[in-house]
């Protein structure tokens, strides 16, 4: 079972790929660990020398400085860490997996959405728009004038069926609303 204590962090003397002894002042924190009980620490989560390597103290007793690992756990690989490597003792993506579980069955597709699309035609020159959409709710606007070109105004909601758009100049256009 895994064991969470504090989120701690420390630093590690040097350790080699191969050793399974780490020794950190901070690790007198920790309670007695036993298997099947471990807890997890993060070795250089930083990058500071390398991609972290996540390990399971699998041994400890409490007020030791040292700890007894499982390396190169959850994909990650044993390496060199030199001297005052820090380690963290923290969240991993195991523990999101253990709280939400295995993912589901896909579900049946739902219902197509309503068509939330409206495009206005401004013939006449005007500074000041009102547009009936009737599509029951608050749409973004992009105007563009008779050339195309995206014009920037003020927007206003009259209603979830309704809007004004003001503009500096008069001139004709589209409203496209979605």
């Amino acid at each position: 079972m895994r064991l969470r204590f504090n989120f701690l962090d420390g630093h590690i003397n040097e350790v080699d790929s191969t050793d399974t002894v780490l020794v950190s002042s901070v690790f007198a924190q920790f309670p007695d660990v036993n298997p099947p009980d471990h807890i997890h620490i993060i070795l250089d989560p930083t990058k500071v020398h390398g991609e972290p390597e996540m390990v399971w103290i699998t041994g400890h007793v409490a007020g030791s400085d040292t700890v007894s690992v499982e390396r190169a756990q959850e994909d990650t690989t044993a390496r060199l860490h030199p001297h005052d490597t820090l380690w963290v003792h923290g969240v991993v993506a195991s523990d999101f997996e253990e709280i939400t579980g295995p993912q589901g069955p896909v579900g049946p597709e739902g219902p197509a959405g309503p068509d939330f699309r409206y495009v206005h035609q401004q013939s006449t020159p005007e500074s000041m728009w009102t547009i009936n959409h009737n599509l029951n709710g608050f749409p973004n606007v992009t105007v563009v004038d008779s050339a195309d070109e995206v014009v920037e105004g003020q927007v206003f909601y009259q209603n979830n069926n309704t809007i004004r758009l003001e503009f500096r100049g008069a001139f004709s256009g589209k409203a496209y609303l979605s």
